[in-house]
């Protein structure tokens, strides 16, 4: 029986999972295929967090904080971050969303969205601290200090339109920061295949959370998928694979099926994408999220 392969997990300086508890999922069901006509894609919606996505990043993650409280078995710490120099911690009581993006350069970006009444009192006591700080793109960029089981020396904090970005290391992290304050000009979303991916993979409605996850040279020919968790009478994953070409969607469809989407419920594919439909029950929102 084939088994799911593993994607590589997130690195330790992605702060809101590091609050999130995660036991282990085992998967299985069925799965069928079934065709879908490939209707044109309605208007791009475009959503705020998206300006803040920049272009070549190795994968995101997107959190809707607001929706996921709904399920306090999630955490195990509301606390998201904390601030040393301004005595400051920030919870998941806090945050509109999170937003998760590793870089190229394997530099992990945190981005907390907030209400401009949290954000900018934390802007003014940063500005006032007397932290080391440069400045960039009419924003400024202050150096703090990590917590103590951060593996890095130094981190880098900034506050940008209501949202706080953080990011651990040395100059590659701030490169990192400062490619989002600098993604409105490069923005991933800019690309219409991955605007045509987050429409097959949301249908643009709600969304617990959403990832994108970029495949490096595979003889399977998957360029990236994108992966969606919505919750009604129970959780709903959808993930995407977008793959090099229809042929290859139609030639690969069964090796992708078995190693990523066994157990799925429903499975299908559509011009060059192959996708896969996971139902489970809202006790497994741990090991969901986790996985994505």
């Amino acid at each position: 029986m084939p088994s799911k392969k593993k994607r590589t997990p997130w690195k330790k300086s992605s702060l809101i999972l590091a609050a999130i508890l995660v036991p282990i999922l085992l998967l299985g069901g069925y799965y069928f295929f079934s065709s879908q006509d490939n209707a044109p894609p309605p208007t791009f919606r475009f959503q705020g967090w998206m300006s803040l996505v920049p272009n070549n990043i190795e994968r995101f993650r997107f959190l809707n904080m607001t929706d996921l409280r709904q399920f306090p078995e999630l955490f195990i710490s509301p606390v998201v971050l904390s601030i040393p120099e301004l005595q400051r911690n920030i919870s998941i009581y806090e945050l509109a969303y999170g937003l998760e993006i590793e870089t190229s350069s394997n530099s992990i970006i945190n981005i907390l969205g907030m209400n401009a009444t949290i954000a900018n009192p934390i802007a003014g006591a940063l500005s006032n601290a007397g932290l080391p700080y440069v400045s960039y793109k009419n924003a400024t960029i202050h150096q703090i200090r990590t917590s103590d089981n951060s593996q890095a020396d130094k981190a880098w904090v900034s506050i940008f339109n209501g949202v706080l970005i953080y990011s651990e290391g040395d100059q590659l992290a701030l490169q990192a920061l400062e490619s989002v304050l600098n993604a409105s000009a490069n923005a991933f979303f800019n690309n219409d295949a991955f605007k045509l991916g987050y429409q097959h993979a949301t249908g643009e409605n709600g969304y617990l959370a959403f990832s994108y996850l970029k495949f490096e040279d595979n003889d399977l020919k998957i360029n990236w998928a994108m992966i969606s968790l919505s919750e009604s009478s129970q959780l709903t994953k959808l993930e995407a694979f977008s793959m090099a070409s229809v042929d290859d969607a139609s030639s690969k469809y069964q090796e992708v099926v078995d190693s990523y989407l066994y157990g799925a419920r429903n499975v299908y594919r559509t011009d060059n994408f192959i996708f896969g439909e996971f139902a489970y029950p809202s006790s497994e929102i741990r090991s969901v999220v986790m996985g994505m």
